[in-house]
């Protein structure tokens, strides 16, 4: 239990930081007047946020199955849809959306569906951005992958903790249902030894092995 609270806890620290720092940059005075203001940075902070719960979500197991690909989709869209609005203080953050389609993705497709998200967030920066150089344009590429290998590992780790939480409640309810069971086979045995017949058995061994 205290392994779950650890990773869940370690999880949320870091999304939030993500989320934080990402927000910072919408507002920095870097940017001078292309800074996010209004409307473009209330749609940043959406999609900064909903990035950062899907994430969570997806690594409590709490989205269904069936939703799996729309749920890829929309981080997506979150990610990479901000672009022509927002400008430059925008990104990167295709490495979030790329974590959370690892973990909720088929391994054969899931690393395909990063390579594709890092490689839109770039171009999305190339078209939509102004002065996106080429060590610009690196560094994007390092912080993506980083961002999405390493959330993508902790996601991994809450899920590994709660399976393994999971199994520990079973073997207990388990192990309590064996103990419940096990005093009545008790009861049952003393007495059978108690009882008439087997006493009179035994009194009769008892004589037939005395010696003349």
């Amino acid at each position: 239990m205290r392994q779950l609270h650890l990773a869940k806890a370690l999880l949320v620290l870091i999304l939030m930081s993500w989320c934080v720092s990402r927000i910072g940059f919408l507002f920095s005075h870097e940017y001078g007047d292309d800074r996010a203001e209004g409307v473009r940075a209330a749609l940043g902070v959406v999609a900064l946020a909903a990035l950062a719960g899907t994430a969570l979500l997806a690594a409590l197991r709490v989205i269904p199955r069936h939703l799996t690909v729309l749920t890829v989709v929309f981080v997506a869209a979150c990610a990479l849809a901000p672009y022509p609005m927002v400008g430059d203080p925008w990104g990167p953050v295709a490495g979030l959306a790329s974590a959370i389609a690892l973990f909720l993705l088929p391994k054969h497709h899931s690393w395909l569906v990063f390579v594709l998200l890092v490689a839109a967030d770039l171009t999305s920066a190339l078209v939509f951005q102004t002065g996106a150089s080429p060590q610009a344009l690196l560094g994007r590429f390092v912080i993506d992958v980083m961002v999405g290998v390493w959330v993508f590992g902790v996601m991994l780790l809450v899920d590994l903790a709660a399976r393994a939480q999971s199994e520990q409640n079973t073997l207990a309810a388990m192990a309590l249902g064996e103990e419940r069971i096990r005093p009545p086979r008790d009861c049952t045995r003393r007495s059978a030894r108690t009882s008439p017949r087997h006493v009179d058995s035994r009194l009769r061994t008892d004589r037939d092995t005395e010696p003349e």
